[in-house]
């Protein structure tokens, strides 16, 4: 099934980008906020009242903490979160924020002028399936009933220095920031089953690793998360091997 995108709040996202940055932002010198520019944004968008953001609860610090539970925005490293997240989800609803970078631009920039040398589109189109791996980081304390996901789905800008170690300077380059330029939708995962929507709508009935590779083309590391953790959740169950192969199926499809 197609992702169930819902319409985000445009106006609301170009307002709290404009707060991160202005114009000027490249004279500044990339990186030189304090703050990741995506990640002061996000929290912005998902909480407008500075009051509620950076709260002290026990020994953590939650990005965002309202009367509505806790929001913690990250793009990676969730079993780096496993204290805060275990301790947060025994007192309040948790919902994790991960934005997910649908239309990357890659831009570089000269480290020695700060002047822009080229911009190009990224061809990567899987970014979404990268979640799997970080939930099977925390598969342990998923699926908990005060717990949710929301996928920010974004067009950005990627500034990368061409500070490089080969004669090609994009060799072993450093990325300094990812800029959010708008946002395109977002995506509410509030239960294990909402998961179901990543898998593509031509999917055999019974299928195995390699259809869900070909046919969400993913590569190896993103195809296996994938399945691990769907099949841990107990959405799909192996019903067999094919060509050496296991063979799987959606549970809810799996006859009494």
């Amino acid at each position: 099934m197609p992702l169930q995108i819902q319409p985000p709040r445009t106006e609301e996202f170009i307002r709290c980008r404009d707060l991160v940055f202005d114009h000027n932002f490249l004279q500044h010198g990339i990186g030189s906020l304090s703050e990741k520019v995506q990640h002061a944004i996000l929290k912005n968008y998902y909480c407008p009242n500075p009051s509620c953001q950076e709260i002290n609860l026990g020994r953590f610090v939650a990005d965002i903490a309202d009367q509505n539970g806790v929001i913690e925005i990250q793009t990676k490293g969730f079993g780096q979160m496993r204290k805060k997240l275990s301790f947060f989800l025994e007192h309040y609803p948790v919902r994790i924020v991960y934005p997910v970078v649908l239309v990357k631009w890659v831009v570089w920039i000269d480290p020695q002028t700060g002047e822009i040398t080229s911009r190009r589109k990224s061809p990567k189109k899987t970014a979404a399936y990268d979640l799997f791996r970080e939930l099977y980081s925390i598969l342990d304390l998923l699926w908990q009933e005060k717990f949710s996901l929301t996928l920010p789905l974004l067009e950005s800008e990627e500034y990368r220095l061409l500070d490089g170690y080969d004669k090609n300077p994009k060799k072993g380059s450093s990325r300094s920031q990812m800029v959010p330029s708008s946002i395109l939708g977002e995506v509410a995962l509030n239960s294990p089953s909402d998961l179901l929507q990543f898998l593509p709508d031509n999917l055999p009935l019974e299928f195995c690793s390699s259809d869900i590779r070909s046919l969400c083309r993913l590569n190896s590391r993103q195809t296996s998360y994938f399945l691990l953790v769907l099949r841990k959740l107990g959405l799909i169950v192996q019903v067999g091997i094919k060509n050496r192969f296991y063979l799987y199926r959606v549970k809810e499809q799996i006859l009494p």
